[in-house]
């Protein structure tokens, strides 16, 4: 309904998968844009391992923006050696309560 409210008909294409098990999903154009809304008990290795894979595919534009959701107890330096580990930049991080969203961006 969003993408339809914003005229974004012809450009975009919205995927709700479990990435998780799936995997992102190959085959489409590269991702301009990724909301990461995994179960609060996911760890952030799991997302690592996922964002590791969608880097090295090739299927994440260059200047990806990346919103990675989670609980408020996941350490912050977890989220930083993800975005590290991925070669990410971490550029945001606001808190909602006891969740916290990152924004991450693929640079190049």
């Amino acid at each position: 309904k969003n993408v339809h409210a914003l005229g974004f008909d012809e450009r975009a294409c919205v995927l709700a998968c479990d990435v998780l098990k799936r995997g992102i999903p190959r085959g489409r154009a590269s991702f301009d844009v990724i909301f990461l809304d995994p179960p609060y008990a996911t760890l952030p290795d799991a997302i690592e391992h996922l964002l590791a894979n969608a880097c090295t595919s090739g299927i994440l534009a260059s200047d990806c923006l990346i919103s990675y959701e989670h609980d408020a107890r996941v350490d912050k330096a977890a989220v930083d050696a993800l975005a590290h580990a991925c070669e990410l930049d971490h550029i945001r991080t606001k808190q909602y309560g006891q969740t916290i969203v990152d924004y991450l961006i693929r640079q190049g």
